[in-house]
Formats: structure tokens, C-alpha cells, sequence
């Protein structure tokens, strides 16, 4: 996720909790955390001034986390881009977290497709 001065303005606490924890989930998924995945959490989190103790907090919270879906569409597809790279980071792409993106991808109003679009577009900028 760029920085922006100005991201995700619009997003409640609320909103921002259940992206992290999403984010976080994601990278949990093949029970491998590793360092690419905990880098990208850690700038989301502090982008949005999040401290650690709050992290950890989302993080070992066993609760299923709740979309919140964000009121504009440019927060609702950087989120769903933030997914995509998060499933994408260590370069396996796990039917999980596949199905993860998609749900989320759905309950943001997109096409079923834009998950493979979003991938197809990563991949040939790298």
C-alpha cells in the first residue's frame, strides 16, 4: 500500500480493526508468518497509527473478524489490493487465501473476477 497523507481518512476504527485483522488472518493462513508478511502489516499499521499493543491485541483476538466494508470505492479497492499483495507476498498462492480475497472481494461489491484481475496485474508488473 503507498503511502498517502490522506489514506484511508474515511475509515472508522472500527473499519480499520477488521482490515487488520483480515490482513492478518490472510498471512496466518499457511501457518507461516513470515517476515514479508509481518513488514507489510507493520506499515499498514503504523500508517494508520496503530500501536503494537494494539496489534497484538487484533491479532490474538480468536474472534472470526468482520468485514467492514469501506464507503468509498478507491479505500474498498486499495484494501482489496492490500489483500491480494498480502496473499501474494511470499509467492504461494494458497486455495484459502484465494477464497479469503474473493469473499472479501464480493462483500466490497466487486465482480467475482477481479481477484484473478488484481493478480494477473501484479504479476505483470514484477
Amino acid at each position: 500500500m503507498p503511502k498517502s497523507e490522506n489514506k484511508n481518512k474515511n475509515l472508522s476504527d472500527e473499519q480499520k480493526r477488521s482490515f487488520i485483522k483480515i490482513l492478518s488472518s490472510l498471512a496466518a493462513i499457511d501457518n507461516d508468518f513470515n517476515i514479508n508478511e509481518k513488514a507489510l502489516l507493520t506499515e499498514v499499521t503504523e500508517e494508520w497509527g496503530i500501536s503494537g499493543n494494539e496489534l497484538d491485541d487484533i491479532v490474538n483476538n480468536s474472534e472470526m473478524p468482520k468485514i467492514e466494508v469501506p464507503q468509498n470505492e478507491k479505500d474498498r479497492i486499495e484494501e482489496l489490493a492490500a489483500l491480494i499483495g498480502m496473499m501474494m507476498i511470499d509467492k504461494k498462492i494458497y486455495e484459502e487465501e484465494f477464497q479469503l480475497c474473493s469473499l472479501v472481494a464480493k462483500k466490497f461489491g466487486f465482480k467475482s473476477d477481479i481477484v484473478n484481475t488484481i493478480i494477473a496485474d501484479i504479476l505483470e508488473r514484477s
